[in-house]
């Protein structure tokens, strides 16, 4: 299975390919007035004004810096069962794609409400992803 992988930090991380639409660079974004500080603004994106979120500041609280490996991933995921919905992920450093296969991840064992991004986990040469 291909996935994105980007880092945040010392950390890497994972997006499935097949949630994403499309890899944009920054873009300039709508500020929305009233929100939490996680999102970036809305991008228009082919027409349509998606929401931002911005990873870094979700996972660290320190706002994604604008760096050549920066981008906006467009991803879609099913609001509460609902109909299919498209948001970009403000990334600071996404340059590389990897394969793994279902069975090389386990379970982390953390589920919190908190960090509902936060799924299973694969151990890899260069650490945990």
């Amino acid at each position: 299975m291909l996935f994105l992988q980007f880092e945040i930090g010392e950390d890497r991380y994972l997006i499935a390919a097949t949630d994403v639409v499309e890899v944009v660079p920054p873009a300039r974004l709508k500020k929305i007035p009233n929100t939490p500080s996680y999102v970036a603004g809305l991008l228009n994106y082919r027409g349509e004004a998606i929401p931002v979120v911005d990873l870094c500041y979700l996972m660290t609280g320190q706002v994604c810096k604008h760096k050549l490996s920066s981008r906006i991933a467009v991803v879609t995921y099913r609001r509460s069962g609902k109909q299919k919905v498209s948001i970009g992920l403000l990334i600071e450093h996404m340059t590389e794609t990897a394969v793994w296969d279902e069975s090389d991840f386990s379970d982390s064992g953390v589920k919190m409400k908190e960090n509902g991004y936060f799924g299973d986990v694969v151990i890899a040469n260069k650490g945990t992803i």
